[in-house]
């Protein structure tokens, strides 16, 4: 008698439609000092919108394919003291903390043997990139900043 020596079960899974999965989620964070705080912490807002969208099938017995695709983006806006009046206190403009639009694809082969091969892919991008070396970078047909180029010393 053979017993393997996985954990895994040896399931048959049956073709089957495409099984659609989403969650969005908001977090919303808030910190508030008064003028009597003597330990120089300012107020703050914090806010990020998630979202998350699944979509799975099962073409046969032995080939699955599952896609999903992330969203999310935040800001957190901090107190400043306001240069207008010195001893007031004002909400600064808002910094982006979190960017991120993502996409996975994985298709698995069960061939219940040693291995079961997959493809995988993955892409990331981001609505809003505030790194570029280069300066800001638009859409054809609008203004782009470029770096200045530099100077060869040859």
């Amino acid at each position: 008698m053979a017993v393997r020596a996985d954990a895994q079960q040896d399931t048959v899974l049956a073709a089957g439609p495409w099984k659609y999965s989403s969650a969005v989620g908001l977090t919303l964070t808030e910190s508030a000092f008064s003028t009597n705080w003597a330990g120089g912490d300012k107020g703050s807002i914090v806010w990020v919108l998630n979202g998350d969208l699944r979509a799975e099938r099962q073409f046969s017995p032995r080939y699955n394919i599952s896609n999903v695709f992330q969203v999310s983006f935040g800001q957190t806006e901090r107190q400043i003291t306001d240069p207008a009046d010195p001893t007031r206190i004002a909400w600064g403009t808002p910094d982006k903390t979190t960017d991120l639009l993502a996409f996975e694809s994985t298709s698995r082969w069960t061939l219940n043997a040693v291995v079961d091969p997959y493809f995988g892919l993955r892409a990331e991008t981001q609505f809003s990139d505030e790194s570029s070396p280069l300066g800001a970078i638009t859409l054809p047909g609008m203004a782009c900043a470029r770096a200045p180029k530099i100077a060869s010393t040859t």
